[in-house]
C-alpha cells in the first residue's frame, strides 16, 4: 500500500460505504449464548454470496459479499449498476471500521471504528430465535428461523448450518420493512488479500463536509 495521505471529499466512496453500512454492516462484539437457542451468529466458512438486497422505498439492490477471517471480515461490492465496478467497502465486525475502496482514484478511505454498526436484518445475541422449519435458497440448505428483537422489531430468515444468511425478510425497530435474498452461493476459499485495498493505493483522510454558515 502506499504510505502517503492526501485530503479529499469522499463523495461516492462514502454513499457506498454508508449504503453497505446500513444494508449489512454488524458489530461482532456479542454475549455469548447457548449454540442450541440460536443458528451460528458469524460466518464459520468463506463464503461468497450475491444477494438482491430491497430496502423500504428504494429500488432493488444487488451486491456481492464475501466472507473471510473466521466470519469477522466482510468485502461488499455493487454488482449492477453504476456503481458496479468503481470500488468496494471492507467491513472489520470486530474492529467495528470500515474501509471503502475507490477504483478510478486509486485510493481508499478509512472510516475508522463505528459504535452504530447494528442492523435488524443481520444476527445479533439480543435477537431472540424460534426454529421454524428448513428450506433451501439458491440451491443451498438452509435452517428458517423466526427473529425478534423487542418492540416491532422481527423477521424471518433462512441460515445455513455455517451461519450464512441467505434470505431475510422483516421490520426494523422504526418500522421500516425490508429483505434480501441470496441468488448465487460459494463456498470457495476466499484470499486475505480480497480484504485490503489494492497494492499502491493511496490512502485519504476523512474529512466531511464544510459546516453551513452561522453552525456551531
Amino acid at each position: 500500500m502506499h504510505a502517503s495521505t492526501s485530503c479529499m471529499r469522499p463523495g461516492a466512496a462514502a454513499t457506498l460505504a454508508g449504503m453497505i453500512v446500513a444494508l449489512l454492516s454488524a458489530s461482532a462484539c456479542r454475549p455469548a449464548i447457548a449454540a442450541e437457542q440460536h443458528p451460528p451468529l458469524m460466518p464459520t466458512q468463506d463464503a461468497t454470496v450475491t444477494y438482491t438486497v430491497q430496502p423500504q422505498g428504494q429500488p432493488a439492490r444487488l451486491v456481492t459479499v464475501r466472507f473471510g477471517g473466521g466470519g469477522s471480515l466482510m468485502r461488499i461490492d455493487p454488482a449492477a449498476g453504476p456503481q458496479a465496478g468503481q470500488g468496494y467497502a471492507v467491513i472489520d465486525r470486530v474492529r467495528r471500521s470500515v474501509i471503502a475502496v475507490m477504483n478510478p482514484q486509486h485510493a481508499y478511505l478509512e472510516l475508522g471504528a463505528r459504535d452504530d454498526m447494528h442492523n435488524p436484518f443481520l444476527l445479533d445475541a439480543t435477537m431472540q430465535f424460534t426454529h421454524t422449519g428448513t428450506s433451501a435458497v439458491a440451491g443451498q440448505p438452509c435452517t428458517t428461523w423466526a427473529i425478534s428483537s423487542g418492540g416491532q422489531s422481527s423477521s424471518t430468515a433462512c441460515i445455513t448450518t455455517s451461519g450464512i444468511v441467505l434470505s431475510e425478510e422483516g421490520v426494523d425497530s422504526h418500522g421500516q420493512h425490508g429483505r434480501l435474498e441470496a441468488t448465487a452461493v460459494s463456498f470457495a476459499p476466499v484470499p486475505a488479500s480480497d480484504f485490503v485495498p489494492p497494492a499502491g493505493y493511496t490512502r485519504v483522510a476523512h474529512t466531511a463536509p464544510d459546516a453551513p454558515a452561522g453552525a456551531t
